[in-house]
Protein backbone atom coordinates (compact mmCIF):
# COMPACT_ATOMS: atom_id res chain seq x y z
CA UNK A 1 0.00 0.00 0.00
CA UNK A 2 2.84 2.40 0.88
CA UNK A 3 4.62 1.53 -2.38
CA UNK A 4 1.49 2.41 -4.34
CA UNK A 5 1.23 5.82 -2.64
CA UNK A 6 4.94 6.48 -3.26
CA UNK A 7 4.52 5.76 -6.96
CA UNK A 8 1.41 7.97 -7.13
CA UNK A 9 3.04 10.97 -5.44
CA UNK A 10 6.25 10.47 -7.47
CA UNK A 11 4.21 10.53 -10.64
CA UNK A 12 2.59 13.83 -9.65
CA UNK A 13 5.94 15.44 -8.76
CA UNK A 14 7.51 14.29 -12.04
CA UNK A 15 4.53 15.66 -13.98
CA UNK A 16 4.85 19.04 -12.28
CA UNK A 17 8.64 19.22 -12.92
CA UNK A 18 8.10 18.25 -16.52
CA UNK A 19 5.43 20.94 -16.88
CA UNK A 20 7.72 23.65 -15.41
CA UNK A 21 10.67 22.55 -17.48
CA UNK A 22 8.60 22.62 -20.65
CA UNK A 23 7.28 26.06 -19.78
CA UNK A 24 10.86 27.39 -19.35
CA UNK A 25 12.31 25.66 -22.42
CA UNK A 26 9.57 26.78 -24.72
CA UNK A 27 9.48 30.22 -23.02
CA UNK A 28 5.84 30.00 -22.00
CA UNK A 29 6.91 31.64 -18.75
CA UNK A 30 9.85 33.91 -18.12
CA UNK A 31 12.01 32.22 -15.50
CA UNK A 32 12.74 35.50 -13.72
CA UNK A 33 9.03 36.18 -13.04
CA UNK A 34 7.93 32.56 -12.77
CA UNK A 35 7.86 32.51 -8.94
CA UNK A 36 5.69 35.65 -8.77
CA UNK A 37 3.32 34.24 -11.41
CA UNK A 38 3.16 30.97 -9.55
CA UNK A 39 2.33 32.63 -6.24
CA UNK A 40 -0.18 34.92 -7.93
CA UNK A 41 -1.93 31.91 -9.32
CA UNK A 42 -2.01 30.29 -5.89
CA UNK A 43 -3.47 33.44 -4.33
CA UNK A 44 -6.13 33.54 -7.07
CA UNK A 45 -7.05 29.94 -6.40
CA UNK A 46 -7.21 30.60 -2.66
CA UNK A 47 -9.43 33.68 -3.06
CA UNK A 48 -11.71 31.81 -5.48
CA UNK A 49 -12.00 28.95 -3.01
CA UNK A 50 -12.93 31.31 -0.17
CA UNK A 51 -15.56 33.17 -2.24
CA UNK A 52 -17.01 29.89 -3.49
CA UNK A 53 -17.18 28.56 0.07
CA UNK A 54 -19.07 31.65 1.27
CA UNK A 55 -21.48 31.45 -1.66
CA UNK A 56 -22.16 27.76 -1.11
CA UNK A 57 -22.61 28.33 2.61
CA UNK A 58 -25.08 31.14 1.99
CA UNK A 59 -26.97 29.05 -0.54
CA UNK A 60 -27.06 26.10 1.84
CA UNK A 61 -28.40 28.23 4.69
CA UNK A 62 -31.01 29.74 2.37
CA UNK A 63 -32.11 26.30 1.20
CA UNK A 64 -32.33 25.09 4.80
CA UNK A 65 -34.43 28.10 5.83
CA UNK A 66 -36.67 27.69 2.79
CA UNK A 67 -37.13 23.99 3.46
CA UNK A 68 -37.83 24.68 7.12
CA UNK A 69 -40.33 27.40 6.21
CA UNK A 70 -42.15 25.06 3.80
CA UNK A 71 -42.34 22.30 6.44
CA UNK A 72 -43.61 24.73 9.09
CA UNK A 73 -46.24 26.06 6.66
CA UNK A 74 -47.40 22.55 5.76
CA UNK A 75 -47.59 21.65 9.46
CA UNK A 76 -49.62 24.79 10.19
CA UNK A 77 -52.01 23.84 7.42
CA UNK A 78 -52.34 20.34 8.88
CA UNK A 79 -52.95 21.68 12.43
CA UNK A 80 -55.53 24.25 11.27
CA UNK A 81 -57.37 21.73 9.11
CA UNK A 82 -57.46 19.23 11.99
CA UNK A 83 -58.95 21.96 14.19
CA UNK A 84 -61.65 22.73 11.62
CA UNK A 85 -62.39 19.01 11.21
CA UNK A 86 -62.88 18.73 14.98
CA UNK A 87 -65.26 21.69 14.93
CA UNK A 88 -67.14 19.95 12.12
CA UNK A 89 -67.59 16.82 14.26
CA UNK A 90 -68.85 18.85 17.23
CA UNK A 91 -71.28 20.88 15.13
CA UNK A 92 -72.65 17.74 13.46
CA UNK A 93 -73.15 16.11 16.87
CA UNK A 94 -74.80 19.30 18.13
CA UNK A 95 -72.95 19.23 21.45
CA UNK A 96 -69.53 19.06 23.11
CA UNK A 97 -69.28 15.58 24.57
CA UNK A 98 -67.49 15.22 27.92
CA UNK A 99 -67.30 12.43 30.44
CA UNK A 100 -70.78 11.30 31.38
CA UNK A 101 -72.26 8.59 33.55
CA UNK A 102 -73.98 5.78 31.69
CA UNK A 103 -77.11 3.94 32.80
CA UNK A 104 -75.10 1.81 35.23
CA UNK A 105 -73.54 4.85 36.89
CA UNK A 106 -70.09 4.31 35.42
CA UNK A 107 -68.24 7.21 33.85
CA UNK A 108 -67.76 6.83 30.10
CA UNK A 109 -64.33 8.25 29.20
CA UNK A 110 -64.28 7.01 25.61
CA UNK A 111 -65.22 10.40 24.18
CA UNK A 112 -64.18 13.81 25.48
CA UNK A 113 -64.48 16.62 22.93
CA UNK A 114 -63.37 19.23 25.46
CA UNK A 115 -59.95 17.63 25.93
CA UNK A 116 -59.57 17.26 22.19
CA UNK A 117 -60.22 20.97 21.75
CA UNK A 118 -57.63 21.80 24.44
CA UNK A 119 -54.93 19.91 22.55
CA UNK A 120 -56.05 21.32 19.22
CA UNK A 121 -55.69 24.83 20.67
CA UNK A 122 -52.27 23.91 22.11
CA UNK A 123 -51.12 22.90 18.62
CA UNK A 124 -52.43 26.16 17.23
CA UNK A 125 -50.64 28.11 19.96
CA UNK A 126 -47.31 26.52 18.88
CA UNK A 127 -47.73 27.75 15.31
CA UNK A 128 -49.82 30.92 15.36
CA UNK A 129 -47.87 34.13 14.76
CA UNK A 130 -49.71 36.40 17.19
CA UNK A 131 -51.20 35.90 20.65
CA UNK A 132 -53.73 38.64 19.87
CA UNK A 133 -54.87 36.49 16.96
CA UNK A 134 -55.06 33.48 19.29
CA UNK A 135 -57.24 35.42 21.76
CA UNK A 136 -59.45 36.52 18.87
CA UNK A 137 -59.79 32.88 17.82
CA UNK A 138 -60.77 31.84 21.37
CA UNK A 139 -63.40 34.59 21.45
CA UNK A 140 -64.97 33.38 18.17
CA UNK A 141 -64.85 29.77 19.39
CA UNK A 142 -66.65 30.80 22.58
CA UNK A 143 -69.37 32.49 20.49
CA UNK A 144 -69.83 29.31 18.46
CA UNK A 145 -70.18 27.12 21.57
CA UNK A 146 -72.60 29.62 23.14
CA UNK A 147 -74.81 29.49 20.04
CA UNK A 148 -74.85 25.69 20.08
CA UNK A 149 -75.70 25.65 23.79
CA UNK A 150 -78.50 28.15 23.25
CA UNK A 151 -80.09 25.87 20.67
CA UNK A 152 -79.58 22.71 22.75
CA UNK A 153 -81.16 24.29 25.85
CA UNK A 154 -84.19 25.76 24.05
CA UNK A 155 -87.58 24.06 24.24
CA UNK A 156 -88.41 21.58 21.51
CA UNK A 157 -91.41 23.72 20.59
CA UNK A 158 -89.11 26.69 19.88
CA UNK A 159 -86.33 24.89 18.02
CA UNK A 160 -88.09 24.93 14.65
CA UNK A 161 -88.71 28.67 14.97
CA UNK A 162 -85.09 29.59 15.72
CA UNK A 163 -83.40 26.97 13.53
CA UNK A 164 -82.77 29.31 10.60
CA UNK A 165 -81.27 31.98 12.87
CA UNK A 166 -79.07 29.41 14.61
CA UNK A 167 -77.72 28.09 11.32
CA UNK A 168 -76.95 31.62 10.12
CA UNK A 169 -75.09 32.39 13.35
CA UNK A 170 -73.12 29.13 13.24
CA UNK A 171 -72.14 29.91 9.65
CA UNK A 172 -71.03 33.39 10.73
CA UNK A 173 -68.91 32.02 13.60
CA UNK A 174 -67.25 29.42 11.35
CA UNK A 175 -66.48 32.12 8.79
CA UNK A 176 -64.89 34.32 11.47
CA UNK A 177 -62.74 31.45 12.73
CA UNK A 178 -61.68 30.56 9.19
CA UNK A 179 -60.80 34.19 8.48
CA UNK A 180 -58.42 34.29 11.48
CA UNK A 181 -56.68 31.07 10.43
CA UNK A 182 -56.48 32.23 6.82
CA UNK A 183 -54.86 35.50 7.88
CA UNK A 184 -52.25 33.64 9.92
CA UNK A 185 -51.46 31.28 7.05
CA UNK A 186 -51.50 33.62 4.08
CA UNK A 187 -51.42 37.09 5.61
CA UNK A 188 -54.75 37.69 3.91
CA UNK A 189 -57.80 38.82 5.88
CA UNK A 190 -60.67 38.53 3.44
CA UNK A 191 -63.90 38.70 5.37
CA UNK A 192 -67.22 37.69 3.89
CA UNK A 193 -69.42 40.61 3.12
CA UNK A 194 -73.06 41.18 3.88
CA UNK A 195 -73.98 39.91 0.40
CA UNK A 196 -72.67 36.43 1.20
CA UNK A 197 -74.50 36.37 4.54
CA UNK A 198 -77.70 37.48 2.80
CA UNK A 199 -77.25 34.74 0.22
CA UNK A 200 -76.74 32.16 2.97
CA UNK A 201 -79.98 33.32 4.64
CA UNK A 202 -81.80 32.91 1.32
CA UNK A 203 -80.40 29.39 0.95
CA UNK A 204 -81.60 28.46 4.45
CA UNK A 205 -85.06 29.87 3.71
CA UNK A 206 -85.24 27.94 0.44
CA UNK A 207 -84.24 24.65 2.06
CA UNK A 208 -86.97 24.92 4.70
CA UNK A 209 -84.70 23.17 7.18
CA UNK A 210 -86.49 20.93 9.61
CA UNK A 211 -85.32 20.15 13.13
CA UNK A 212 -85.72 16.65 14.53
CA UNK A 213 -86.52 16.72 18.23
CA UNK A 214 -86.89 13.97 20.78
CA UNK A 215 -90.45 15.05 21.60
CA UNK A 216 -93.18 16.35 19.30
CA UNK A 217 -94.81 19.74 19.86
CA UNK A 218 -98.31 18.32 20.23
CA UNK A 219 -100.08 21.64 20.66
CA UNK A 220 -98.30 23.29 17.73
CA UNK A 221 -98.84 20.31 15.42
CA UNK A 222 -102.54 19.98 16.18
CA UNK A 223 -103.06 23.74 15.79
CA UNK A 224 -101.29 23.58 12.43
CA UNK A 225 -103.39 20.56 11.39
CA UNK A 226 -106.76 22.18 12.01
CA UNK A 227 -105.81 25.61 10.67
CA UNK A 228 -104.34 24.13 7.49
CA UNK A 229 -107.26 21.74 7.04
CA UNK A 230 -109.79 24.61 7.23
CA UNK A 231 -107.76 26.71 4.81
CA UNK A 232 -107.38 23.95 2.23
CA UNK A 233 -111.05 22.96 2.43
CA UNK A 234 -112.04 26.57 1.75
CA UNK A 235 -109.64 26.61 -1.20
CA UNK A 236 -111.53 23.57 -2.51
CA UNK A 237 -114.69 25.65 -2.43
CA UNK A 238 -116.32 24.21 0.69
CA UNK A 239 -118.38 26.41 3.02
CA UNK A 240 -117.43 26.13 6.70
CA UNK A 241 -120.52 26.26 8.93
CA UNK A 242 -118.52 26.21 12.16
CA UNK A 243 -115.00 25.62 13.41
CA UNK A 244 -114.53 24.72 17.07
CA UNK A 245 -110.91 23.56 16.58
CA UNK A 246 -109.46 26.83 17.78
CA UNK A 247 -106.45 27.47 20.00
CA UNK A 248 -108.38 27.58 23.28
CA UNK A 249 -110.14 24.27 22.57
CA UNK A 250 -106.87 22.55 21.69
CA UNK A 251 -105.30 23.80 24.94
CA UNK A 252 -108.29 22.52 26.91
CA UNK A 253 -107.86 19.16 25.18
CA UNK A 254 -104.33 18.77 26.59
CA UNK A 255 -104.66 20.62 29.88
CA UNK A 256 -107.80 18.91 31.19
CA UNK A 257 -107.25 16.31 33.93
CA UNK A 258 -110.42 14.55 32.90
CA UNK A 259 -109.54 12.18 30.01
CA UNK A 260 -112.53 12.99 27.82
CA UNK A 261 -113.22 16.58 28.67
CA UNK A 262 -113.02 18.87 25.68
CA UNK A 263 -112.25 16.01 23.31
CA UNK A 264 -115.02 16.46 20.73
CA UNK A 265 -114.37 19.38 18.44
CA UNK A 266 -113.68 19.95 14.78
CA UNK A 267 -114.84 21.54 11.53
CA UNK A 268 -118.38 21.39 10.15
CA UNK A 269 -118.99 21.88 6.42
CA UNK A 270 -122.23 22.76 4.66
CA UNK A 271 -122.83 20.30 1.80
CA UNK A 272 -125.48 21.40 -0.68
CA UNK A 273 -127.41 18.34 -1.93
CA UNK A 274 -130.00 20.28 -3.95
CA UNK A 275 -131.69 23.67 -3.98
CA UNK A 276 -133.74 22.80 -0.90
CA UNK A 277 -131.43 20.54 1.05
CA UNK A 278 -128.09 21.29 2.73
CA UNK A 279 -126.60 18.78 5.15
CA UNK A 280 -123.63 18.98 7.53
CA UNK A 281 -120.39 17.09 7.02
CA UNK A 282 -118.05 17.02 10.00
CA UNK A 283 -114.35 16.37 10.58
CA UNK A 284 -114.07 15.71 14.31
CA UNK A 285 -111.40 14.95 16.90
CA UNK A 286 -111.58 12.54 19.80
CA UNK A 287 -108.22 10.78 20.11
CA UNK A 288 -107.64 10.61 16.40
CA UNK A 289 -109.67 12.49 13.81
CA UNK A 290 -112.52 11.04 11.74
CA UNK A 291 -115.14 12.41 9.39
CA UNK A 292 -118.59 11.76 8.01
CA UNK A 293 -122.27 12.82 8.07
CA UNK A 294 -123.68 13.45 11.59
CA UNK A 295 -127.42 12.98 12.29
CA UNK A 296 -127.84 16.28 14.11
CA UNK A 297 -129.25 19.04 11.88
CA UNK A 298 -129.31 16.63 8.91
CA UNK A 299 -131.92 14.61 6.98
CA UNK A 300 -132.75 10.89 6.82
CA UNK A 301 -132.95 11.23 3.04
CA UNK A 302 -129.17 11.03 2.68
CA UNK A 303 -128.81 7.53 4.17
CA UNK A 304 -128.99 5.75 0.80
CA UNK A 305 -126.44 8.09 -0.74
CA UNK A 306 -123.60 7.48 1.70
CA UNK A 307 -120.29 6.07 0.41
CA UNK A 308 -119.79 2.39 1.24
CA UNK A 309 -116.75 3.05 3.45
CA UNK A 310 -118.83 5.06 5.95
CA UNK A 311 -120.15 3.07 8.90
CA UNK A 312 -123.31 3.76 10.88
CA UNK A 313 -123.05 5.11 14.41
CA UNK A 314 -125.73 6.13 16.97
CA UNK A 315 -124.94 9.78 16.32
CA UNK A 316 -123.85 9.46 12.70
CA UNK A 317 -125.52 8.35 9.48
CA UNK A 318 -122.03 7.27 8.53
CA UNK A 319 -118.49 8.08 9.51
CA UNK A 320 -115.02 6.67 8.94
CA UNK A 321 -111.65 6.91 10.56
CA UNK A 322 -108.66 7.61 8.36
CA UNK A 323 -106.44 4.89 6.95
CA UNK A 324 -103.55 3.69 9.09
CA UNK A 325 -100.82 5.62 7.26
CA UNK A 326 -102.63 8.90 8.03
CA UNK A 327 -103.57 8.03 11.59
CA UNK A 328 -102.94 10.73 14.21
CA UNK A 329 -103.60 9.93 17.86
CA UNK A 330 -103.45 13.40 19.37
CA UNK A 331 -103.60 12.16 22.96
CA UNK A 332 -100.69 9.69 22.80
CA UNK A 333 -98.95 11.44 19.88
CA UNK A 334 -98.65 8.09 18.14
CA UNK A 335 -99.57 7.17 14.61
CA UNK A 336 -97.86 6.90 11.25
CA UNK A 337 -99.26 10.24 10.16
CA UNK A 338 -96.89 12.06 12.55
CA UNK A 339 -93.92 10.88 10.49
CA UNK A 340 -95.07 13.22 7.73
CA UNK A 341 -96.82 15.91 9.77
CA UNK A 342 -93.76 16.57 11.94
CA UNK A 343 -91.54 16.96 8.85
CA UNK A 344 -91.81 20.46 7.39
CA UNK A 345 -90.80 19.18 3.96
CA UNK A 346 -93.60 16.60 3.86
CA UNK A 347 -96.39 18.07 5.97
CA UNK A 348 -97.98 20.10 3.18
CA UNK A 349 -98.15 17.01 0.97
CA UNK A 350 -99.66 15.10 3.89
CA UNK A 351 -102.35 17.74 4.44
CA UNK A 352 -103.17 17.71 0.72
CA UNK A 353 -103.72 13.95 0.89
CA UNK A 354 -106.05 14.36 3.91
CA UNK A 355 -108.10 17.04 2.12
CA UNK A 356 -108.20 14.99 -1.10
CA UNK A 357 -109.54 11.99 0.83
CA UNK A 358 -112.31 14.10 2.40
CA UNK A 359 -113.08 15.74 -0.95
CA UNK A 360 -113.36 12.32 -2.62
CA UNK A 361 -115.82 11.14 0.05
CA UNK A 362 -118.04 14.21 -0.35
CA UNK A 363 -118.02 14.06 -4.18
CA UNK A 364 -118.95 10.36 -4.08
CA UNK A 365 -121.87 11.21 -1.76
CA UNK A 366 -123.10 14.04 -4.01
CA UNK A 367 -122.92 11.83 -7.11
CA UNK A 368 -124.92 9.06 -5.41
CA UNK A 369 -127.47 11.57 -4.16
CA UNK A 370 -127.87 12.87 -7.70
CA UNK A 371 -128.23 9.34 -9.11
CA UNK A 372 -131.06 8.40 -6.70
CA UNK A 373 -132.82 11.71 -7.22
CA UNK A 374 -132.39 13.39 -3.85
Amino acid sequence: MKNKNFVFYGFIIAFVMLFLASAVIFRVYNIEILPSQFYGALIGVFITAIVTAFLLRGQTEGDEKREKSVKVFEKKQEVYHCFLDKLKEIIQDGEIKVWKKDETGKIDTSVDDLKDIFFQLANIQMHINSYDRLNDLLDKLNNLIATMNEFAESDDSDKQKILGTIYSRIYQHITEITTILREDLYGDRKQTGSDMEDNMSKILDTLEINVTTKTLDKFGLQKYFWETLAKKLEEKGYEIMSNSADESRIRLYYESKRPRKGRWFGIKLAIKVNENLTVPFKIECWNTYYYGFPKKDSSDLIQNALPVNLKKDPKWYGRTEVEEKKRLDWWTMKGKGFEQLSDTKRRDSFMNSVVDEIDKCIKEFKQKAKNIGI
